[in-house]
């Protein structure tokens, strides 16, 4: 077992890489200036037991935990700087449940792109900058139920097409931008889950419903366009930016360790931001139109 756990001025485990093997548990937490987990990716095989990456408020790679099986669960919760997963497409299977959960700036999940099947729940859960999770396409089965919550800004489901068996409860709660669950169809399809809970969402089909309205009826193709954005000066040497946006919509700014920061309605056209109150750093701009189409960018105020 390794435990990398409230090492205050950690920013670097490098000095791992000799280690090849590993019997039990990886666990990663409360490490507050570590950014990478660079130094753990020269194992032979996965190692024994359970991953957790937990609470490592400037973690941004967690690319080298990328080992194939893994014997058991896989967490990655309250990271608030990570955006993506990386590359971890050599998982294709777990032996217990995923829990994606709480990570703040995380945008989307395709590192996962290579996992197939999942020996437990598979649970997305509070992450409010997430637009996209097409990272679980190969994704057929899981013993455990579906469990999709509270991520604000993720409109479709696309990337559980392939998913046609759980051995538990199909729910998708309290996403308020998801209006297309299209994604659900090949399960919905098959029955094999034991319950369906889909409500709090911005659109919350029956079973009855699926497969031909499985999304918002008011959806029109412009949902499924790119959604233009300008967006000047970056850096920001003053306290104002002007963002242009094709649709009306809406923008949130999160800081690096996640925090909400500011948020506002946005006008077809011209949008002028004003960040007077924003200290100096690296911000990470989400913008979100009434269709489900989203962007997110970098911005660096000096």
């Amino acid at each position: 077992t390794l435990v990398i756990r409230a090492c205050t001025n950690l920013a670097s485990i490098a000095s791992l890489g000799g280690l090849t093997s590993l019997g039990g548990t990886i666990t990663v937490r409360d490490n507050p200036v570590l950014t990478s987990l660079i130094g753990l990716e020269n194992l032979s095989t996965p190692p024994g037991g359970a991953i957790t990456i937990y609470n490592n408020s400037n973690l941004t790679d967690i690319s080298a935990i990328n080992y194939g099986n893994l014997n058991g669960t896989l967490e990655i919760t309250l990271n608030p700087s990570l955006t993506s997963l990386g590359t971890l497409t050599s998982i294709t299977s777990i032996t217990g449940k995923i829990k994606i959960s709480d990570n703040n700036a995380l945008t989307e999940i395709s590192g996962l792109s290579g996992l197939t099947s999942v020996d437990g729940n598979i649970e997305i859960l509070n992450n409010g900058a997430l637009t996209d999770i097409s990272g679980l396409s190969g994704l057929t089965s899981a013993t455990g139920g579906l469990f999709v919550r509270n991520n604000s800004l993720l409109a479709n489901l696309s990337g559980l097409d392939n998913l046609t068996s759980l051995g538990g409860a199909l729910d998708v709660q309290n996403n308020t931008a998801l209006r297309d669950l299209c994604g659900l169809n090949a399960l919905v399809a098959s029955t094999n889950y034991t319950s369906y809970t889909v409500t709090g969402n911005g659109y919350n089909p029956l079973e009855s419903d699926f497969p031909t309205n499985c999304s918002d009826p008011s959806l029109s193709t412009e949902s499924f366009e790119t959604l233009k954005v300008s967006f000047y000066p970056n850096p920001v040497t003053g306290n104002k930016m002007t963002l242009e946006v094709d649709k009306e919509g809406i923008y949130s700014m999160f800081n690096v360790n996640g925090q909400l920061v500011k948020k506002d309605k946005l006008i077809q056209g011209e949008n002028v931001i004003d960040i007077t109150k924003l200290n100096t750093g690296l911000y990470f701009l989400l913008i979100n139109d009434y269709l489900g189409a989203s962007k997110s960018v970098k911005v660096l105020k000096n």
